[in-house]
């Protein structure tokens, strides 16, 4: 499943970034996880898109995903 969300408020338009003390990622985010998915550990994939090409960005060692680890009960 897959889930495109704006990481910014209009405000702070990741097009205008350009210094990494003012970077604004927006709040709290709700997961919802469908109540039939079956119990098991997961990862969360988190990645940023340049908007005019769709490519994935990276970082500066070739990154271009934060993974975080979800258990589901």
């Amino acid at each position: 499943m897959n889930y495109y969300l704006s990481p910014t408020t209009s405000r702070s338009l990741t097009l205008l970034w350009d210094d990494p003390d003012e970077l604004h990622i927006s709040g709290t985010m709700t997961l919802a996880i469908p109540p039939d998915a079956t119990p098991g550990a997961y990862q969360l994939q988190i990645g940023l898109y340049d908007f005019t090409t769709g490519s994935r960005l990276t970082t500066a060692d070739g990154v271009d995903t934060i993974q975080i680890p979800v258990q589901i009960h």
